[in-house]
């Protein structure tokens, strides 16, 4: 088994494991789509520029519409177990799904700066492609969850399929 070590040995064993609250599950959220907005501005690829008002649309609805983004916080805050047992997966769970959303949001984030500075470099814009490649496996493993927890929301479930599909769009779009 491997063991961790340095700051992620020093962060697990300081945090310890516990569900996360309601709005620290929005706040996981929020920081998450509002770096994918940036990390999906339009590029040198100027064909992008056809799917901005779809970019647009779907944000409206993951980003603005309290009732999507209530249906995403059910996802980062499942309903409690009746076991203990239960609940200690559900725990461990969410909280490495929460581990993988914030990563990818940070890796997002020093990207964008980093566009802002520096937009004409190629390395940068293949960071970017690489990043969104792995938004779009996060947002596959929020909709899995989703499919786990909310097995009756077809709203959230096809809410994240679409950004998915708008994460493919612009990543096909940047070669």
């Amino acid at each position: 088994m491997a063991r961790a070590s340095g700051y992620l040995a020093g962060h697990v064993l300081a945090k310890g494991i516990a569900m996360l609250t309601r709005d620290e599950a929005s706040g996981i959220w929020n920081d998450y789509v509002n770096a994918l907005w940036k990390g999906l501005e339009p590029g040198p690829d100027r064909s992008w520029e056809q799917y901005l008002t779809f970019k647009s649309q779907v944000f409206a609805m993951i980003r603005d519409d309290p009732a999507y983004r209530e249906q995403i916080v059910g996802v980062l805050t499942p309903p409690a177990e009746t076991t203990a047992d239960r609940k200690a997966i559900a725990e461990k769970l969410v909280n490495a799904l929460a581990e993988e959303i914030k990563a990818n949001t940070r890796e997002l984030q020093s990207l964008a700066e980093r566009q802002a500075r520096y937009p004409r470099k190629k390395n940068t814009q293949a960071r970017m492609d690489a990043a969104l490649g792995r938004a779009g496996t996060v947002t596959g493993s929020i909709k899995d969850f989703a499919d786990m927890f909310l097995e009756q929301n077809k709203y959230a479930k096809a809410g994240l399929t679409l950004l998915m599909e708008l994460i493919d769009i612009r990543k096909a779009g940047v070669k």
